[in-house]
């Protein structure tokens, strides 16, 4: 859909080994990549990590002034958590 940027979070968490990781990307609606993005953290606890990996991914959208995107992640409670808070308060985009 025209306008709209797919923002794609994921991570790796080892719980033995302390540091997890964390990429990104974002593409635009013709599925270019306009940004990606790496990172080492040093959290613990699988749904905190996928959180603040959201989190830096939702901040990487706004810093590009991206106003409509659609996050897409893999841990079910963590996209539940944040549908749930933007169908409450934030604006929709695309066509409903």
């Amino acid at each position: 859909m025209e306008g709209v940027y797919k923002v794609k979070f994921d991570g790796a968490f080892f719980a033995q080994h302390g540091p997890v990781g964390f990429g990104m990307v974002i593409r635009d609606w013709r599925e270019e990549v306009i940004a990606s993005m790496s990172k080492k953290l040093f959290i613990y606890g699988v749904d905190c990590f996928e959180a603040m990996a959201a989190l830096k991914a939702l901040q990487l959208g706004s810093d590009l002034g991206l106003h409509c995107i659609m996050l897409v992640g893999d841990s079910l409670s963590i996209v539940r958590g944040i549908q749930s808070r933007a169908e409450s308060g934030l604006n929709h985009c695309g066509p409903k």
